[in-house]
């Protein structure tokens, strides 16, 4: 036989899954079936049962809590739990104005005026006029008011110079816009 041939005969060997693969697929599977069998035998037999003890104790433990508060004592308790929830929710959904007022103190310049004001809560805007004494204390106060933390945006509706026999100064309407939250925290 020439080398040709045997190599030929050595290569024509069948080239299909070993012999045995399935036995091992086979085997696999029957360790994976039994520990999910073992697995939830465990948890039927041992863990559920130590979850219903464990129930049943924190139910023992609160029937005679309650049984050692006399009755009175527990209309007490609820009336006085209720109040706090009651206050409770009104204070989330209080608003709170003064918030405003606090706000211009601190950021209205002593060189502005403010001659009116319209405050609406709900859409969380207010409508200001008044008097400056020039312009630039006007845009200095203007730009004091948009870096403010508390407020969104700030829009300048008119500005007119004022003649010197009306006093001088310069007169504004703005409208500000405030934050979300601002009128609901304290």
């Amino acid at each position: 036989m020439s080398l040709l041939s045997k190599f030929q005969k050595s290569s024509s060997i069948k080239s299909g899954p070993p012999a045995g693969l399935p036995w091992r697929i086979f085997l696999l599977s029957l360790v994976v079936l039994g520990l999910t069998v073992l697995v939830y035998a465990g948890m039927s037999f041992g863990y559920v049962p130590y979850l219903k003890s464990e129930v049943q104790q924190v139910d023992a433990k609160f029937k005679q809590l309650s049984q050692s508060i006399d009755d009175a004592k527990q209309q007490e308790l609820l009336k006085l739990y209720s109040q706090l929830y009651n206050i409770k929710t009104l204070s989330t959904a209080h608003v709170y104005p003064s918030r405003f007022f606090d706000f211009l103190e601190r950021a209205t310049y002593p060189a502005v005026r403010i001659t009116s004001l319209v405050l609406n809560i709900k859409s969380r805007e207010a409508r200001l006029e008044g008097i400056a004494l020039a312009s630039d204390i006007l845009t200095t106060q203007l730009a004091a008011i948009q870096e403010s933390p508390e407020v969104e945006s700030i829009e300048l509706d008119a500005m007119r110079q004022r003649d010197a026999k009306e006093g001088g100064g310069v007169t504004f309407s703005v409208k500000v816009l405030f934050v979300k939250d601002f009128f609901s925290h304290p």
